[in-house]
C-alpha cells in the first residue's frame, strides 16, 4: 500500500500499477492518497494481522519549527507502527537530507 499526500501522483502510480499488473509483474499493491500524520494509525490499525514492512521514503523534515507538526516522522506515529509490527517486522525510514 502506497500513501501519498498529493492525488496526481497517486493517479500516476496506479497507471504504472495497472501496466506492471497487465504485464503479470505485480499483483498486490496499491495507491491512495492521504495524509499519513492523519491517516497512516487508522490505516494501519484497520489492517487484519500484523504488519511485516513499513517503508517511508523521503519525507519532508520540515526544518522551520512551526512546521513541526507536520513531519511524518514524529515519536508518536513511530509508537504506533512499532505497535502493529509483527514480530521481527521492520521500519525504513529513507531520507535524502543529512
Amino acid at each position: 500500500l502506497g500513501l501519498e499526500i498529493r492525488a496526481k501522483l497517486v493517479d500516476r502510480a496506479l497507471v504504472w500499477r495497472d501496466r506492471l499488473k497487465d504485464a503479470g509483474k505485480v499483483n498486490n499493491a496499491h495507491f491512495m492518497s492521504g495524509n499519513a500524520t492523519i491517516s497512516l494509525e487508522h490505516l494501519l490499525g484497520s489492517y487484519p494481522g500484523g504488519v511485516q514492512l513499513v517503508s517511508i521514503q523521503y519525507p519532508d523534515p520540515h526544518f522551520k519549527k512551526r512546521h513541526y507538526k507536520r513531519r511524518v516522522v514524529q515519536p508518536a506515529t513511530v509508537k504506533h507502527i512499532a505497535s502493529v509490527l509483527k514480530p521481527g517486522g521492520r521500519l525504513v525510514v529513507q531520507g535524502d537530507v543529512p
